[in-house]
């Protein structure tokens, strides 16, 4: 199992490529990563990985991209 140090190290470049093709500024990204990150994290203990269902890189990009959708909509009116 992976700690929070190596899981930071190993996925947040990668969360963070995402967040910035998406077309996101260095802080927005930054807000996005630590979204992310913290969300895993209150997950992870009833995480099941199933590669079955794809890689875990396409998992992190589906919630890296909801998580800026999900920013998107609170800044709308």
């Amino acid at each position: 199992q992976l700690g929070w140090t190596e899981f930071s190290r190993v996925y947040g470049p990668v969360i963070a490529g995402f967040a910035r093709n998406a077309g996101l500024k260095p802080q927005e990204v930054d807000d996005v990563l630590q979204d992310v990150m913290l969300g895993f994290f209150r997950v992870v203990d009833s995480f099941e990985y199933d590669p079955s269902k794809g890689r875990f890189r396409g998992y992190l990009k589906r919630v890296t991209l909801n998580a800026i959708r999900s920013r998107h909509r609170r800044r709308r009116p």
